[in-house]
């Protein structure tokens, strides 16, 4: 199955290509190991909307409904569950799926 989970992830690298060639061509502005470049806005749009559409895809597809059928998951309103804010769904889907959740602050030491 295809989704636009692909393309979005595709964009943010390409953001982040155009972002490398902008600084390297001394344009923008650049702060420490830190650039600002136009393409950082989108990127970050991009990228927020490729993590809501994979989790999408992955987690809330026909594939996964078939190999965890009688997770808990699948109790609640679908709809709802795919509009849901994306920062509960986060956490919500795993704990649901794999009776796991992700630690607070597990990606603050990255």
């Amino acid at each position: 199955m295809v989704g636009i989970s692909g393309y979005l992830i595709a964009d943010v690298r390409t953001a982040f290509e155009l972002s490398l060639q902008y600084v390297a061509a001394r344009r923008g502005v650049k702060h420490g190991v830190n650039a600002y470049t136009p393409h950082a806005f989108s990127a970050y749009v991009s990228a927020v909307a490729s993590i809501e559409a994979f989790l999408n895809e992955t987690f809330l597809g026909p594939m996964c409904r078939s190999v965890y059928h009688t997770s808990a998951l699948w109790d609640l309103d679908q709809d709802a569950l795919q509009k849901m804010d994306l920062l509960i769904k986060v956490v919500l889907v795993p704990q649901l799926l794999f009776g796991v959740r992700f630690r607070r602050g597990a990606c603050q030491r990255l």
